[in-house]
C-alpha cells in the first residue's frame, strides 16, 4: 500500500525510471524485481483498460498482460521506455479480446437480437420475421467489414467509447474513427435499404 501511494507522488521521469530499472534487473534474474515492476506499472494499465472496458475486464486484461510481459522478459532488450512497450502489449491484448467478441457475436452485443425486442402483446409474426432479416443483414456485413472498421464498430457502438478514446486504443485520430464509424454506417444503411426494396 505504502509503494503505491510513493508511486503516484513521483514525477514521470522519475517513476519512469524506476520502472525501467525494475525490468532490467528483472530481465537479468532479480525475481522480487517482478513485485515492483507489477506495483510500477499495474495503475496505469488498468486505466488504459477501463477506458474501453468495466473493471473487472480491465483486470483481467491487466493480469494477461504481465504474463505476456514475463514470458517476453527474455526477448526484451533495453531499447526504450518499460512503459511504452507494456502499454502496447496491454493494447493487443484488448484488441484481441475484441476481435474474438467480433467472431462471437453472443458476446460482443451483449443484448437480444432485434425480434426479441416486440412487446409479448404486439407480437405479429410477419413484424418478427423482418426483424429477423434485418438482424441477419446486420451481423453479415459487419463480419465482411475490414478488421480496422469491425474493430472501430466493436469499440464505439458496442463498448459505447467515444471516438478520442477508441482511438487512443487504435492508436490512431479522432477523426478517424470517426471517418471509419461513417463508412460502417454507410454500408449498414445501403445494405439495409436494398433489403427494404
Amino acid at each position: 500500500m505504502q509503494a503505491t501511494e510513493s508511486v503516484s507522488s513521483d514525477p514521470v521521469s522519475t517513476l519512469e525510471t524506476r520502472t525501467n530499472a525494475a525490468m532490467q534487473r528483472y530481465v537479468f534474474g532479480d525475481e522480487r524485481a517482478f513485485q515492483e515492476l507489477y506495483v510500477l506499472l499495474a495503475p496505469r494499465l488498468r486505466r488504459l483498460c477501463q477506458r474501453a472496458t468495466d473493471a473487472a475486464e480491465a483486470e483481467d486484461i491487466c493480469q494477461e498482460t504481465f504474463i505476456k510481459i514475463h514470458r517476453a522478459r527474455s526477448h526484451y532488450s533495453d531499447c526504450g521506455n518499460v512503459s511504452t512497450w507494456a502499454f502496447i502489449i496491454a493494447r493487443r491484448t484488448l484488441l484481441d479480446r475484441v476481435r474474438y467478441r467480433r467472431r462471437r457475436p453472443e458476446l460482443a452485443l451483449g443484448e437480444e437480437p432485434l425480434a426479441s425486442h416486440v412487446a409479448p402483446n404486439d407480437y405479429c409474426p410477419e413484424v418478427s420475421a423482418a426483424q429477423r432479416r434485418c438482424q441477419g443483414e446486420v451481423d453479415r456485413q459487419l463480419s465482411e467489414l475490414p478488421e480496422n472498421l469491425r474493430v472501430a464498430y466493436e469499440l464505439v457502438n458496442v463498448r459505447g467509447l467515444s471516438y478520442t478514446e477508441a482511438g487512443a486504443i487504435l492508436d490512431t485520430s479522432h477523426t478517424a474513427v470517426k471517418q471509419r464509424m461513417h463508412r460502417v454506417r454507410q454500408q449498414l444503411t445501403a445494405a439495409l435499404q436494398q433489403l427494404a426494396s
